[in-house]
């Protein structure tokens, strides 16, 4: 596990994929500020940059100080910004179970 990974996973909610829940999450959204799994980067990066600027934590070589204040924001507190409208509609969030 690099060093990037092992500071990431260690913010609150971290040690799970924010969109849904998978263990052992790799892929880091750079301005949502979450951290998700192989699958969901695939969701991530589908929407375009514009949206969602993915990087792997596997080979990441940028700024450790970028990565510090993702996980000082971890995906507990990213989830309660970027989900609070869904509390009220009918959505359910994607379990690692669904297909993709």
């Amino acid at each position: 596990m690099t060093n990037a990974i092992a500071l990431m996973r260690s913010g609150e909610g971290n040690d799970r994929c924010s969109d849904c829940g998978a263990t052992e999450p790799s892929w880091v959204s750079l301005n949502l500020c979450v951290i998700v799994c192989d699958v969901c980067c695939s969701v991530h990066r589908s929407l375009g940059s514009h949206v969602s600027v993915m990087a792997c934590l596997r080979f990441y070589d940028g700024h450790i100080a970028l990565l510090e204040a993702i996980r000082r924001v971890g995906n507990a507190y990213a989830n309660a910004v970027w989900e609070s409208e869904l509390r009220a509609s009918s959505f359910e969030k994607p379990s690692p179970e669904d297909s993709t």
